[in-house]
C-alpha cells in the first residue's frame, strides 16, 4: 500500500472530494491519502522538525484534526509521497501576464522569466516546501500549488482576448506564450534539482491557450473546511471533484 499525504489550504477540497468519489468506484490505485488542510497561509505557523510537521496554534490543530480524520500532527516518515498544494506553482504562466498587456513594455527576455522563476525559490510557500523535503529525507516531496484560476475569471477573459482576439496577432502571441512556456520549463527544472519535485498543471485541465483552468473543472466546487457552503459566483480559484480526479491521475494514484 503505498501512503501520501497532501498539505493545503482550502484548494485540498479538490482532492478530499475526489478522493470519496474514487472510493467508491475502486479508482484510486492501491494507494491510501491523507489530507492536511488549514486555513489560507496558516499552514506555514507549523513547526518543521525531527520528521514531524506539529501546528503551533490551536486552529490549525482543528483544521489538521478535521481533515485527516483525526490526526493533528504529520508524521513524515509514514508517507512514500507529499504533495505540497499550497502557493503559487512556478508553472503559473499567471506569473507572467504583466509585461505582455503594457504594449510599452519592450517584448519579455528570458533573462526576465528566469528571474521570476527564480523569485519563486524565496516564496515563503516555497520555503516551507523546502524544509519539508529537507526533514523527509530520502522520501519523495512534491510541491504542486493552488490550481491555475478559471479562464472565466474577468483578468483571464481579457488575457484570453489579447491573445486570441486580434486574428493578425494571435499566432505571433500563440509563439510568445510557447517561447514562455520553454523559458519556464527550463528555469524549473533547473530550480527542482535543489528543492524537489515541481508538478505541472494536468494538461486537459487547461484552456486552449495552457494558462487558465477549463471552467467546466470549477462548477460545483467545495471548499475542504467549508464544504456545506455553496460556491460563490465569484469564485474562480476553486476546483471540483473532476479536477481533484484528474490531478490524482496526472500525479500517478488513480488506476
Amino acid at each position: 500500500m503505498r501512503r501520501v499525504c497532501f498539505i493545503g489550504n482550502s484548494h485540498a477540497g479538490c482532492i478530499a472530494l475526489a478522493v470519496d468519489a474514487l472510493n467508491r468506484d475502486g479508482g484510486l490505485d492501491n494507494v491510501e491519502i491523507d489530507i492536511f488542510a488549514s486555513p489560507q497561509d496558516s499552514s506555514l505557523s507549523c513547526t518543521i522538525s525531527e520528521g514531524q510537521i506539529r501546528p503551533t496554534r490551536d486552529f490549525v490543530t482543528a483544521s489538521f484534526t478535521r481533515t485527516s480524520g483525526g490526526q493533528d500532527t504529520i508524521l513524515l516518515d509514514r508517507y512514500d509521497d507529499i504533495f505540497i498544494l499550497l502557493g503559487e506553482s512556478p508553472y503559473s504562466l499567471r506569473r507572467y501576464v504583466p509585461p505582455f498587456e503594457d504594449p510599452q513594455l519592450p517584448p519579455p527576455s528570458d533573462a526576465l522569466f528566469k528571474a521570476i522563476a527564480g523569485d519563486w525559490m524565496i516564496d515563503r510557500f516555497t520555503q516551507f516546501g523546502r524544509e519539508v523535503a529537507r526533514q523527509a529525507g530520502a522520501r519523495a516531496v512534491h510541491f504542486i500549488g493552488r490550481p491555475q484560476v478559471s479562464e472565466k475569471a474577468p483578468p483571464s477573459a481579457k488575457f484570453r482576448k489579447f491573445i486570441l482576439g486580434d486574428e493578425a496577432e494571435k499566432d505571433a502571441r500563440l509563439a510568445m506564450l510557447a517561447r514562455v512556456r520553454n523559458a519556464i520549463s527550463q528555469s524549473v527544472e533547473a530550480l527542482s534539482s535543489e528543492y524537489a519535485s515541481i508538478c505541472t498543471y494536468p494538461d486537459s485541465c487547461l484552456d486552449e491557450i495552457s494558462v487558465f483552468t477549463r471552467d467546466t473543472f470549477r462548477r460545483g466546487a467545495k471548499r475542504l473546511l467549508a464544504p456545506d457552503e455553496s460556491q460563490p459566483a465569484n469564485d474562480y480559484w476553486h476546483m471540483n471533484a473532476d479536477y481533484g480526479v484528474a490531478l490524482l491521475g496526472h500525479l500517478g494514484l488513480t488506476r
